[in-house]
């Protein structure tokens, strides 16, 4: 698939029978819905992930690099893995994002609740520490253009 490609999310009515096949946890945001974007950005199960991404102009990151961030280095010892999916890739419980990759790309995950929560338990399991997102600055790209907006929105549904 290549780089020009788009989701078919922006064009396909949610109401048909494709729609009924899919995980709760991939089914399209309202922005998935009216943002043209490509279909990797569909595969995340965490909708606050997709969204962050949304809301980030495809121009203002490097697509290929998160990629290659999230896939990281395969060594979660070392630090330098990315996300690791311990169980079905649908399942935003089994997802969790070491603190490298948090540090890194802190727009990507920011206002995430449940992948906070996932990667936490999994952090536990190992003796590690509880992250924290929030504590992170924008290292690459400045703030999240609409952080602000998100806060607001999340604390409202809270």
């Amino acid at each position: 698939m290549g780089p020009s490609a788009r989701s078919s999310f922006t064009s396909l009515n949610i109401d048909g029978p494709f729609f009924n096949t899919l995980p709760a946890s991939l089914w399209p945001t309202a922005l998935q819905r009216s943002v043209p974007h490509h279909p990797w950005i569909d595969l995340l199960p965490v909708e606050e992930l997709r969204d962050n991404l949304l809301l980030q102009n495809e121009t203002t990151y490097d697509a290929g690099q998160l990629c290659r961030d999230m896939r990281g280095f395969q060594s979660v010892s070392s630090g330098h893995g990315g996300v690791i999916v311990w169980g079905d890739p649908w399942d935003p419980q089994g997802w969790e994002v070491t603190e490298a990759f948090a540090q890194k790309w802190p727009w990507v995950v920011r206002g995430s609740r449940s992948l906070l929560e996932s990667t936490n338990y999994w952090r536990r399991k190992r003796g590690e520490p509880a992250l924290y997102f929030q504590d992170y600055p924008a290292a690459n790209y400045g703030p999240h253009p609409r952080v602000h907006e998100i806060e607001e929105d999340l604390e409202s549904v809270t």
